[in-house]
């Protein structure tokens, strides 16, 4: 399907070279396949009309960071032969760059590996600078102008290339000669250079919601140079931002084929598939009489009501989590008044009664022609085809899942089937409307009633001893403790009446519902791989089974000392804004580490000493190995931030410069001040040579070694002149500091990843170290599991397990008192000094 684009670019001079040696397909890219045609004119004649000449000329000759090119990339209509296509392209040339300004161009068809989808496509790269009948030698082609006596300068460039209309006009003509050519050739499809949301504006002018609805998405776009950075090494080498971008043109491409389809089935063009025809039926089944005047008065504003309803909704959840913001009150009230305004000023007029009165008519339209499709095409139903629907579609998300979970270890499968029976889909549907805040809000009240418990008895003593001065600091203690509690409730309390609004509460039963049938599969699949990955492990033979019985025992408490930890460190923060979704996880967690470990302590307490002796051995033995491996990349890690922060030091390392300033000059002098770094260090070497000789030999030989010393310091005093000369220049230059703070950050990004990484390898040694510690408390007989871990869970969570949201009513500080709560930082696995049962 034709499809518009027009991307606009310039290039950097050292770059133009190697990229038109791969639009060409020539030198190192001479293995692709995908050139169809290849073409460049008006070259001046010191290029020999070879075309990389030209831009290997403008590379070495144009000043450093000045453009060497600009470069059009333009998708060709994909219905077009490769005939038409290369009409197409040279009728753009013709028009556009004419016979003034050097070009290149060439045209490449590529296929989509997963789709097969075609994308016919041209690079058109030219020189900014106007041929004007001066013959010129390279070195002066590219040189600034001189308009007294253009034979002494170079090439004018011509600044209309910079303009905003100049490329409002190219757009605009690219836009005519496809439509043109498409036309000539027999197709009716059209392309359009204006933007989505222009065009989406004309839609609802005309009343065309459908084609208004299909242009709803994101513009279709990605840079040229992540795209060939894609083709050249891959997917996977590419950096997170630029997956980011690849992810989000794929999805950009995907939701517009599936709008226009959508489109075309709406307007009866296609027969739809039986799922899009269910899909459709549901979405018309919502359509009540609100549903219908929203659409109505949107046409009417041009989207203008979509605009603030669909930030009022945005507002309304986020109120949830802060329902006493003044700030979102405030915002909430005025998108409230402008609704109302748009609807009183349209409501009653003829042109609303006439559209919604269309929009009906439409709908009940499209309704009956699926229905009848239904009928006549796939002979069902609809409540038949909706029946078989949604099992197809709880099918294929049981797939999708299958494929998620299949990648997983059996204890991460044991850890998120815990949770999913831990959590109620309601309290999970609770936590994610209100960002988590209730269950950090407990948690911190839990944490002020331990402090409150223990600075009371404390002032009982206190006034027991008659310590005045700590009675006063105890009292102001627990004033200021009872005062937390207080404002925890409220803030809780305000959440929940929030929650029990129209509104809120239909955000949470639409979540609840949703996470409550998802969590329905998941629970179906993960049991699944569970159930088949433990009929493999009984029938193993009975070591390899107690091997894997321990290892996993000894992860398991090894994971459960590491959450308590994250536990401790967020809990501490006292941050529900920041910390409360990791509160929230870390908690369950803990609690499904302790589940698991109890009901698996019966597998192990049986196991033979010998078999635990060998497997103690195997697992210490690869540890510590695992340990040395931590250690050597630990060192590297070091190494390497230890040489950055040398490098972005300030010290001077030479001529009073520091390493990022040299290495800045460096890069501007496009690599002659290292080249003439190195002639210097050889000459030095030589010198130094020449000189130990000189002290070393007969006074009949050290007249001569005297001449060639005198001669390596006449050579290097002509280098090191010419190394002044490069730092001067380069430091002159415009770009210098930005180079230089470009350097530095780039440096820096460098050195952030190191010290991440370096976390990172800390975190593993630690929980490494913590295996070995466990083996060997279990050897000595001191590491001791309680055979039930008594587990006090959150006691708002218990009331939403057990009740419907819409009958809870409480009070936090009621709730807390009611249940002797002693926090996860007390759910360990004890050590006892007397002789207990070991793993």
């Amino acid at each position: 399907m034709a499809e518009y684009r027009l991307s606009y670019k310039r290039g950097k001079s050292g770059y133009a070279n190697s990229h038109a040696a791969y639009i060409l397909r020539e030198h190192k890219y001479q293995y692709k396949e995908d050139l169809i045609y290849k073409e460049y004119g008006n070259l001046p004649k010191f290029s020999g009309n070879n075309a990389l000449d030209f831009w290997y000329a403008a590379d070495e000759f144009e000043g450093i960071n000045r453009n060497a090119y600009r470069e059009f990339e333009l998708n060709i209509p994909n219905e077009l032969n490769h005939q038409e296509a290369i009409n197409l392209i040279k009728g753009f040339v013709t028009k556009e760059i004419g016979e003034n300004f050097p070009y290149t161009f060439a045209i490449h068809e590529s296929f989509n590996k997963e789709t097969g989808e075609k994308n016919l496509h041209c690079h058109l790269m030219f020189s900014e600078r106007k041929l004007d009948n001066i013959e010129r030698e390279k070195e002066v082609f590219f040189k600034k102008a001189n308009t007294k006596n253009p034979s002494l300068g170079g090439a004018k460039k011509d600044r209309i290339w910079k303009s905003k209309e100049r490329l409002l006009q190219l757009r605009k003509s690219w836009e005519i000669l496809q439509n043109s050519s498409l036309e000539k050739n027999g197709f009716s499809e059209r392309v359009d250079c204006r933007s989505l949301a222009e065009r989406r504006k004309e839609a609802l002018e005309q009343g065309d919601l459908n084609k208004a609805e299909s242009l709803e998405r994101d513009a279709i776009n990605l840079s040229g140079k992540v795209m060939r950075k894609m083709e050249i090494m891959g997917y996977n080498k590419l950096s997170q931002e630029e997956k980011k971008q690849v992810d989000n043109f794929n999805q950009a491409k995907k939701l517009k084929k599936e709008k226009e389809r959508k489109l075309n089935i709406r307007k009866g063009k296609i027969i739809p598939k039986e799922f899009e025809i269910i899909e459709r039926l549901d979405e018309i089944n919502k359509f009540d009489e609100g549903a219908i005047k929203r659409l109505t008065l949107n046409i009417l504003t041009k989207g203008e009501l979509n605009q603030n309803y669909y930030e009022l909704r945005r507002v309304e959840r986020a109120l949830i989590a802060a329902p006493t913001s003044k700030i979102l009150l405030k915002k909430k009230s005025n998108l409230e008044s402008k609704i109302r305004e748009i609807a009183d000023t349209h409501i009653l007029s003829y042109k609303y009664n006439r559209i919604t009165e269309q929009l009906k008519r439409d709908l009940a339209r499209e309704k009956e022609m699926h229905l009848e499709n239904l009928k006549n095409v796939y002979k069902k139903e609809y409540t038949v085809s909706k029946k078989d629907f949604d099992e197809e579609k709880t099918k294929n998300i049981a797939i999708k899942l299958r494929e998620k979970y299949t990648k997983k270890d059996t204890l991460e499968l044991m850890y998120k089937l815990e949770e999913l029976n831990l959590v109620s889909s309601n309290y999970k549907a609770t936590q994610i409307l209100t960002n988590y805040k209730l269950e950090s809000l407990t948690k911190s009240s839990l944490r002020y009633k331990e402090e409150l418990k223990a600075k009371n008895n404390a002032l009982i003593n206190a006034r027991l001893f008659s310590n005045e001065l700590s009675i006063k600091v105890l009292e102001n203690d627990i004033k200021e403790l009872n005062s937390k509690l207080e404002k925890n409730t409220l803030e809780s309390n305000n959440i929940l009446n929030e929650l029990n609004k129209k509104h809120s509460l239909e955000e949470l039963d639409k979540l609840t519902n949703l996470i409550e049938n998802n969590t329905s599969i998941e629970k179906s699949v993960i049991n699944e791989i569970l159930e088949n990955r433990l009929a493999k492990r009984n029938s193993l033979p009975t070591f390899e089974r107690h091997r894997t019985l321990i290892i996993d025992n000894i992860n398991l408490m090894a994971d459960l000392e590491k959450n308590k930890k994250l536990y401790t460190y967020f809990i501490e923060k006292n941050n529900p804004e920041k910390y409360g979704k990791s509160i929230y996880l870390t908690g369950v967690k803990i609690e499904a580490i302790s589940n698991i470990i109890n009901t698996r302590y019966n597998e192990v307490k049986g196991i033979n000493i010998v078999d635990k002796n060998t497997i103690f051995n195997e697992i210490r033995t690869k540890e510590k190995n695992n340990i040395a491996i931590l250690n050597d990349r630990e060192i590297r890690v070091k190494t390497a931030i230890t040489n950055i922060t040398e490098l972005l030091s300030s010290d001077p390392v030479r001529n009073n410069l520091t390493s990022i300033d040299l290495i800045t000059i460096n890069k501007i002098s496009k690599g002659k001040f290292s080249l003439n770094y190195r002639i210097i260090e050889s000459l030095e070497e030589k010198k130094q040579d020449l000189e130990k000789q000189f002290n070393s030999s007969n006074f009949l030989k050290k007249p001569f070694i005297m001449k060639e010393i005198k001669t390596k310091e006449k050579e290097l005093s002509t280098y090191y002149e010419l190394e002044r000369k490069i730092i001067a220049i380069s430091k002159s230059n415009k770009s210098f500091n930005q180079e230089k703070e470009k350097i530095t950050l780039d440096f820096k990004k460098s050195l952030s990843k190191l010290e991440k990484d370096l976390k990172i390898i800390n975190s593993e040694k630690s929980l490494t170290f913590k295996k070995l510690q466990i083996i060997k408390e279990i050897e000595e007989r001191k590491y001791i599991k309680e055979k039930d871990i008594k587990l006090s869970i959150n006691p708002i969570r218990k009331l939403y397990n057990t009740h419907k949201f819409k009958e809870l009513s409480y009070n936090l500080n009621e709730v807390l008192q009611t249940h002797e709560e002693r926090g996860y930082n007390n759910l360990e696995i004890k050590l006892e000094k007397e002789r207990g049962i070991s793993l």
